[in-house]
């Protein structure tokens, strides 16, 4: 006598809870918004064929522009960016929903852009509330390469994906200005400091303090009691 379970929905559950971990902990760690692109489609090729995918960010403040920040495709040369307007890509954004097209179905019939593929399958990037772009993938090959299925993991992923990449946006800029900050500090031979009033120890200052100060960064920021003797 013996029982047995099927348990491959609980991989594949385990193993797309995994994916949404590692995509979210790119965008931490990763040094630049191409490779966080890159850790993206690494993590979902895990999980589904996607050896022709891409990345579209939309915003609307820059002409209405599509920019493909992202795409590895066999066959197609995909256009860093174009208006948004009609096709696959733009019906995806325009409906906010994700989009299964097949050469053997109705919405064949739909415009495609550039090589057309046996099967394409897209999804929206929606992250606070806002469509900042979407991802797709696509197979020149087989047709039944997509299907409920991929379309559920796809959707699944894609919250994270867009919260990844509106982090890694939000930290890039920030370095970016405090970064400019530390530059227009040392031009004026100007330095800042902050303290936590919550927290005695707490004391933070700007590079140029440093040269202010005349103290060795290697040895950090001295002691709150030792600065205040300064100031």
């Amino acid at each position: 006598l013996g029982i047995t379970q099927d348990i491959t929905e609980r991989k594949q559950a385990a193993i797309l809870q995994e994916t949404v971990y590692h995509i979210a902990e790119a965008a931490q760690k990763t040094s630049s918004l191409k490779h966080l692109y890159t850790e993206i489609h690494r993590n979902i090729s895990i999980v589904m064929n996607a050896r022709n995918f891409y990345i579209a960010l939309y915003d609307k403040s820059d002409n209405n522009l599509l920019n493909f920040v992202y795409s590895v495709d066999e066959k197609d040369t995909v256009r860093e960016s174009m208006p948004l307007g009609k096709g696959l890509t733009s019906h995806v954004l325009s409906t906010g929903s994700s989009f299964l097209y097949s050469s053997e179905q109705e919405n064949s019939r739909m415009e495609v852009i550039g090589i057309p593929p046996m099967v394409w399958l897209g999804v929206p990037l929606i992250a606070y509330g806002q469509t900042i772009g979407m991802m797709a993938v696509q197979d020149y090959t087989d047709v039944r390469a997509y299907g409920m299925r991929e379309q559920r993991i796809l959707e699944f992923v894609s919250s994270q994906v867009a919260n990844a990449i509106v982090l890694k946006r939000t930290n890039d800029m920030l370095q970016a200005s405090q970064a400019s900050l530390e530059m227009a500090q040392s031009i004026a031979n100007l330095g800042s400091w902050e303290l936590d009033p919550q927290n005695g120890a707490g004391l933070q200052w700007s590079k140029e303090m440093f040269h202010l100060f005349q103290c060795d960064p290697s040895q950090g920021i001295p002691p709150l009691s030792r600065f205040m003797e300064m100031v």
